[in-house]
C-alpha cells in the first residue's frame, strides 16, 4: 500500500483547535497551572500527553545543556552528575503555566498524528531532531514515551546496539530506519484505532487529511447580478494555493537554476543535509522574527518539516501552503528568499 500524503495545513488546523479545546476545558479562572501527573491525563489521547512530557523534558535539557560559565566547568562528570540529580527531583515539581503548556501540546498532538497515519516520515523528523553526535543511551530513555509504534524505535535501537559504538550520528540512526519500518510492519497499529481517541476531543476523518491531486471544482453564483447575467457570473474555484503561488514560486525556482541570477547553485558548493544544523545564529533569529512572527517552535517544527523532504518542490510546496500563507509572507522578501535559498541548498547539486 502506497504511504498516504498528508496535507500539513488541514494537520496543523486539527491540532490548533485539538490543543485549543483542551487547554480550555483544563485551564480555569481557578487552575492556572499544570502539574507533572496532570500532563499525563491532560487529553484521552495518551500519546499525546506522552510527548508532551517527553517534549517538556527535551526543552529543559536543551536549557541545561547551554549553560556557560567562565568560573565553572560544566563539562565535569560529577556536575554532570549533580545535575541530573538536581533535573530528577525538579521533574517531581512540574508546574507549567498555560502559556509555556500550549506550544508543547500542540507540537505533540501533530507528532501523535504522524506517528499514527505516517509513522516514516514521523520517525525521519524524529531522527532530525537529535543532536549531531549522541550516546544511545538517548534513544532507549525515549522509548518510554511511546505508547504506539514503538516497534520501529525498538528495532532501531536493536540494530545500533549491535554496531557496538558509544557514539552514534544521525545518519546512523537513518540508515536503520528503512529496515526497522519493514520490520515492524506487522506490529503497527490501525490509524483508524488511534484516530478513535482523538475524536472524543474533536471529531476526525482521515480524509480530511489526505492530499487530493485533483481537486473539486466549485460553481459560486453571484446572488448580486441580474438573472440574466448570473450564468456569465459563475466562478470556478479550482485554483489550488500552489497556484495562487505560482508566480512566485517560478521566480524562486528561477533563483535555483537560472545562474545569471541570485541563484542557490551558485552556493551549492556548501550543500547541507540538515537545513535546522546548517543555520547561523543570525538567520535563525532572523527567521524566527521575521517570518515565524517570533514563534520559536513553529519554526523548528517547520525545520523537521523540511528535513523530512526528499524532494525540493514537495519541500518549497509545503512552505509556499502551511507557512507563506499563515504568515503572509511576501515571497520577494529578502528573508524568504534566503530561505528557500537553503532549501536548495539539500536538494541541488552541481
Amino acid at each position: 500500500m502506497e504511504p498516504l500524503k498528508i496535507n500539513p495545513v488541514a494537520l496543523e488546523d486539527y491540532a490548533r483547535k485539538f490543543t485549543t479545546k483542551v487547554c480550555d476545558g483544563f485551564f480555569t479562572m481557578f487552575k492556572n497551572n499544570a502539574t507533572g501527573s496532570e500532563i499525563l491525563k491532560i487529553t484521552p489521547v495518551e500519546q499525546v500527553n506522552y510527548f508532551t512530557i517527553y517534549n517538556l523534558y527535551e526543552a529543559w535539557k536543551n536549557e541545561v545543556t547551554q549553560l556557560e560559565s567562565p568560573y565553572f566547568d560544566y563539562n565535569k562528570p560529577e556536575v554532570n552528575e549533580a545535575l541530573l540529580a538536581f533535573m530528577n527531583t525538579l521533574s517531581m515539581h512540574i508546574n507549567v503555566e498555560r502559556i509555556n503548556l500550549e506550544p508543547l501540546i500542540h507540537k505533540s498532538v501533530l507528532g501523535a498524528l504522524y506517528l499514527a497515519i505516517v509513522p516514516t516520515n514521523f520517525y525521519r523528523s524524529f531522527i532530525n531532531l537529535l543532536p549531531d553526535k549522541f550516546d544511545i543511551k538517548r534513544l532507549k530513555e525515549s522509548e518510554k514515551y511511546f505508547r504506539y509504534n514503538k516497534a520501529v524505535l525498538t528495532d532501531i535501537i536493536k540494530r545500533l546496539d549491535s554496531i557496538h559504538t558509544k557514539e552514534l550520528n544521525k545518519n546512523d540512526v537513518l540508515k536503520a530506519l528503512a529496515p526497522a519500518i519493514d520490520e515492524s510492519k506487522e506490529l503497527m497499529v490501525p490509524y483508524e484505532e488511534i484516530l478513535r481517541s482523538f475524536s472524543r476531543v474533536i471529531p476526525i476523518e482521515i480524509d480530511g487529511f489526505v492530499i487530493n491531486d485533483t481537486p473539486e471544482k466549485l460553481v459560486v453564483p453571484d446572488e448580486k447580478v441580474a438573472p440574466d447575467d448570473k450564468k456569465q457570473k459563475l466562478v470556478t474555484e479550482d485554483k489550488t494555493i500552489n497556484e495562487r503561488f505560482s508566480k512566485e514560486q517560478l521566480t524562486l525556482n528561477d533563483m535555483l537554476k537560472t545562474p545569471s541570477t541570485h541563484t542557490v547553485h551558485d552556493g551549492i558548493k556548501n550543500k547541507i543535509v540538515d537545513i535546522k544544523s546548517a543555520l547561523t545564529v543570525n538567520q535563525r533569529f532572523m527567521f524566527i522574527n521575521e517570518l515565524f512572527k517570533g514563534e520559536s517552535w513553529e519554526f523548528d517544527q517547520a525545520m523537521t518539516l523540511l528535513n523530512g523532504f526528499t524532494n525540493y518542490d514537495a519541500a518549497i510546496n509545503m512552505l509556499l501552503e502551511t507557512y507563506a500563507l499563515k504568515y503572509n509572507w511576501d515571497t520577494e522578501n529578502e528573508q524568504v528568499g534566503e530561505l528557500f535559498e537553503l532549501v536548495g541548498r539539500k536538494f541541488f547539486n552541481n
